[in-house]
This record gives structure tokens, sequence and C-alpha cells, in this order.
């Protein structure tokens, strides 16, 4: 679901009540804490419609790994297609994403326009086509059911297969780069500030901001903090993954005494 403008609520609504005339309404919408997406207006149109609504945790794309590496392969090709200001991207973008539909993917082995119509599409540059009709053979509706079955069957075995691989793949890789902590509740940690890569001057501000006291870790690796200095609780759940154990120092706290820091 493409916008093209920041924080438009407006046109975010509009995508969503055109949505159930193609394909039916969603079960389930996952997106980012943009305004956009956590408007009242937007509750009240997914409690109409029956919608489930979850929100990543900020600062932490790889909740909704799926869509990011989806929109990094879509921005990459419409960059090649528009001007140099990139300010007619939505001209290009049907063109684009069909091209992404008609692409056989590793995962499944199966296009997505296959795995959702049951049959290959059908390519640009042949105009005149002969098909071969066989006189003999199941009905058209029987051989859409039977297709359809197969190719979902098919599916979900490769799909599995992938995401067991590359589950192996994330376990490997985060073993070997990344130091991990043994957190709990109760213990100071230090978090990642991630503010300070987007804004103006942030590359001076401290790469971690705290202490912070752990009340809470949920059962999706999710850290609740509240800070050391007032006890104030923190409003937003934190990823594990971003936060490392504060190591408390005599000299480090007698020089913030003398500062006048508390």
């Amino acid at each position: 679901m493409a916008l093209t403008s920041n924080n438009s609520v407006e046109e975010y609504i509009l995508a969503c009540r055109k949505r159930p005339d193609w394909w039916g309404k969603p079960g389930r919408i996952l997106s980012d804490q943009g305004r956009e997406f956590c408007a009242s207006v937007n509750d009240e149109l997914c409690k109409a419609y029956g919608i489930k609504r979850s929100v990543t945790s900020a600062y932490h794309p790889q909740t909704n790994g799926l869509a990011e590496r989806i929109n990094r392969t879509l921005k990459t090709r419409l960059a090649k297609l528009c001007n140099t200001k990139m300010s007619d991207w939505p001209d290009y973008l049907e063109e684009v994403a069909y091209s992404m539909r008609t692409q056989k993917q590793k995962s499944t082995g199966f296009t997505p326009y296959h795995l959702m119509f049951g049959c290959q599409h059908r390519p640009i540059d042949q105009d005149d086509m002969e098909l071969e009709v066989e006189e003999e053979g199941l009905s058209p509706a029987d051989e859409s059911t039977d297709t359809s079955c197969s190719l979902e069957g098919l599916r979900e075995e490769k799909v599995n297969a992938a995401q067991e691989k590359q589950t192996a793949d994330y376990n490997r890789r985060k073993k070997k780069g990344s130091k991990i902590y043994d957190l709990s509740v109760g213990m100071h940690v230090l978090q990642s500030n991630l503010r300070n890569e987007s804004r103006k001057g942030g590359k001076m501000e401290p790469n971690w901001t705290g202490p912070y006291k752990i009340l809470d870790i949920d059962c999706n690796e999710r850290v609740a903090l509240e800070t050391v200095k007032n006890g104030k609780k923190l409003n937003r759940r934190v990823s594990y993954n971003q936060l490392r154990p504060y190591l408390h120092s005599q000299l480090h706290d007698a020089r913030f005494v003398c500062l006048g820091i508390k």
C-alpha cells in the first residue's frame, strides 16, 4: 500500500476502503507507528471491517521484515525509472509492482501471480498466442480447483523449508556477529540512541542513552523500562537487541556529582 505524501491519513483510509472491492478485507494489518497508521479514524475503520490492528516496535523494522524487504526492492526498481528528483514515482508504480508479481520467488518456486490465479501471466511481448485446448479432460472449474490445491500444498511446503533455512541463517549470524547479553528484570541498562541517525546534528549525540531499569520482558523480547533518575516509565517497549547492561563506575558517578548532574 503506497502513499504519495507523508502522514496522509486521508489517502491511507481511501486505499483501505478500496481494497475490499478487489480481494476482500484483510484479517490483520501490521504497520509501523506512523501517524497515518495509528490515527483514531483508522482504528474506527478497522473496527468497522473487523480487521485486527498490530504495530511494530519502535525502531525495529525486523518485526515487519518481509514488507521492509519488498519495499527496498520496490525503491531500487523505481529509482531506475524515475526522473532525477524522484518525483514521478507514482507513474511507474504499477509497472514495477507487476514485474515483482510476475517474477519467480526463491522461497516458493512460483510467481505471486501464479499462486494467486493458478496460471502463468501472459507475456507482454507476445500478442498472438496459439493455445492448444484438449477436447477431453477436467471441466474448467474442476481443473481450477485441482490446480489451486496442488499449488497451495507445494507453496506451503517450500515456504516452510525457506523459513527454516532463514531462521538457521539468522541464528548463525546472530551468534557470530552480535554480542548477546543476558538481561533480566531489575537490571540497569543503556538504550541505543537510534534517533540521532536522521536528526540534524544527531551524529554528535551519544550512541547510548540511560541508564534505565528493566521492569518487564515479554515473550517477544520487548522490554519495559523506567528511568533510573526519576523512575518515569517509558511509553513504549524497547526491543531486546537495542539494550546493553549499564556498568556502574564510582569514578564516572563521582564525576557527575562534582558537575552537579544527578
